[in-house]
């Protein structure tokens, strides 16, 4: 059993791994094209990992501070896409903080929305932040299943 559990856990890190080289190469694609020729998979892949290393390194605050937050409007549909209904749940409501039309993708914006948050949303939203480090749903599985699915991990085998 406790081999096992070392053979499924140095299974999960060496996906996650990939998940990591996979992103990167996204990067570096990004430097080479324009955004608007990556695929609607790819766009959900880099948004979700940029997501995921936002709120896992900082929160949300820091996710909707920053520039990377540019694209929070879309991570609610995102992350249904992929298969989550925890996290979806909780996204949907939090970006409902920034008023009718969500989060501005404008940063300016947004920080002045954040800033406009009352002391409840912003508890709200570091209690939801933890939830998502430590919550029922982990977002990796979720990327590493649509990956698979959409064969974008063809990307990494292809160069080693």
């Amino acid at each position: 059993m406790l081999i096992k559990g070392k053979i499924n856990n140095f299974f999960l890190f060496t996906i996650m791994v990939n998940l990591d080289k996979l992103y990167m190469k996204m990067m570096k694609k990004e430097e080479m094209i324009a955004w608007d020729n990556f695929s609607q998979e790819e766009k959900i892949f880099v948004d979700l990992m940029i997501f995921s290393y936002e709120v896992g390194n900082g929160g949300l605050e820091q996710y909707y501070w920053n520039s990377t937050g540019n694209s929070a409007f879309l991570i609610p549909e995102y992350l249904k896409i992929v298969g989550s209904k925890t996290l979806t749940k909780m996204m949907e409501e939090i970006n409902r903080f920034f008023g009718e039309t969500g989060p501005n993708e404008n940063r300016k914006k947004r920080q002045e929305q954040l800033r406009q948050l009352t002391q409840m949303q912003k508890k709200i939203m570091n209690d939801s932040s933890e939830l998502f480090c430590d919550g029922p749903e982990d977002i990796e599985k979720f990327l590493i299943d649509f990956v698979i699915k959409h064969k974008l991990d063809k990307i990494v085998k292809n160069e080693q």
